[in-house]
């Protein structure tokens, strides 16, 4: 997800999003993704892209979108969390019947 990383050595244990306003981002284009809201994730993607640094411009959930056609019928976080300052999120996509 977003990301800015730590360029020195951390302790696990300190680890956390690297930027708060990446870590609102985030959490953000999380919930989007959770509602299946395809049209308010694209009306953001963007300004979320450029401001929470994203890795490869968020291309990947284009890729996604792609081989869903589109949409999907819905979606769960499984897991949300820094990983060495980045934002790192397990998401399960369910695609429509």
């Amino acid at each position: 997800m977003s990301g800015s990383f730590f360029r020195h050595e951390i302790d696990i244990a300190d680890d956390h999003v690297a930027v708060p306003g990446e870590d609102d981002w985030n959490r953000r284009i999380l919930r989007l993704i959770e509602s299946a809201d395809v049209e308010g994730l694209r009306a953001v993607w963007p300004d979320y892209a450029k401001e929470a640094r994203v890795d490869m411009g968020f291309k990947q959930m284009a890729f996604l979108l792609g081989a869903l056609g589109g949409s999907f019928a819905r979606a769960e976080v499984l897991a949300y969390g820094p990983l060495y300052g980045t934002g790192a999120a397990v998401v399960q996509i369910t695609p429509n019947e």
